[in-house]
Order: C-alpha cells, then sequence, then structure tokens
C-alpha cells in the first residue's frame, strides 16, 4: 500500500482554500453589514473628492478676482504707452471678494495684504491695521514680513 505524502506547501494551499471557503460562508451571513460599510466608505470618498472639487473652485475664482483687483490697483499702460489711473476704489471690492474666496488659503492671505495696501492708498490706514496685524500672526513669514513694513506706513 501507497501512503500519499503531504508536503508543507499544499498543506498551506489547502488551508488558504479552506480560509477563502470560511470567508464566503461569512460573507453570506454578514453580507448587509459589509454592503452598510462599503457604502459608508463610497460615501466618504465621494465627499472628499466633492470637498476638494468646491475647494479648486473657490481657489481659482479667488486667482481670477485677485488678478482683476492687481490690474486696477497698477493697470499696465496701453498701446499709446499712457498709464491710466489706479481705481483703488474698485480694486478694493475686489480684493475683499477675492478674500473671502480664498479663505484660509494662501490666496486669501494675498488678497487680504493687497486690500490693506488698497485702503491705505485711499487714506483709510485705521481700516488696515487690524487686516495688517492678522497677516503678521499669520502662518506665512514673508506676507508677515511685508505686512509688517505697511504697518509702518499705516
Amino acid at each position: 500500500m501507497a501512503t500519499a505524502k503531504i508536503t508543507k506547501k499544499d498543506m498551506q494551499q489547502d488551508e488558504f482554500i479552506e480560509g477563502v471557503f470560511d470567508f464566503g460562508e461569512w460573507l453570506e451571513v454578514h453580507w448587509k453589514r459589509v454592503a452598510i460599510g462599503t457604502g459608508a466608505a463610497v460615501a466618504l470618498v465621494l465627499a472628499f473628492v466633492a470637498w476638494n472639487a468646491m475647494r479648486e473652485r473657490s481657489s481659482q475664482e479667488a486667482n481670477r478676482l485677485l488678478a482683476a483687483g492687481i490690474e486696477a490697483f497698477s493697470p499696465e499702460a496701453g498701446a499709446d504707452g499712457q498709464t491710466p489711473a489706479p481705481r483703488y476704489t474698485e480694486a478694493l471690492a475686489l480684493f475683499e471678494q477675492a478674500a473671502a474666496a480664498g479663505g484660509a488659503q494662501p490666496i486669501g492671505s494675498v488678497a487680504r495684504l493687497f486690500k490693506a495696501r488698497s485702503m491705505i492708498a485711499l487714506s483709510r490706514s485705521p481700516e488696515a491695521i487690524p487686516v495688517l496685524e492678522g497677516l503678521v500672526a499669520g502662518p506665512d513669514k514673508g506676507l508677515g514680513a511685508e505686512a509688517k513694513v505697511m504697518l509702518a506706513e499705516a
């Protein structure tokens, strides 16, 4: 009588197949929990993607408003070589909108810096001081240094 020799590899393969069948049985019993968990994970991923898209859209809007505000703050020379006068009031409104759209993002801080510059240009220095102090206390050291210089001007 010949005895079949079972190797370690065969035993591991049998254990793996048995584990797969056990998991299949567990899945048949707990399919509702798995479906709820999977649905929650998918919803979480979709919520993150939506939040990221909204943040990107607001950042793009803030960039557009900031660019328009900078153009109004310091307009470029036209084809005739004449530089039009700055439109500080218009620039201030655009910088306020850009700061609101940018929120706590770096673009929002840059917009607040230009907002303060516009206020100083409009002789509204007392209103610019709290904005500049907020930038000095902020995380961006470059903007903080620029805000300190503008505080001295104000």
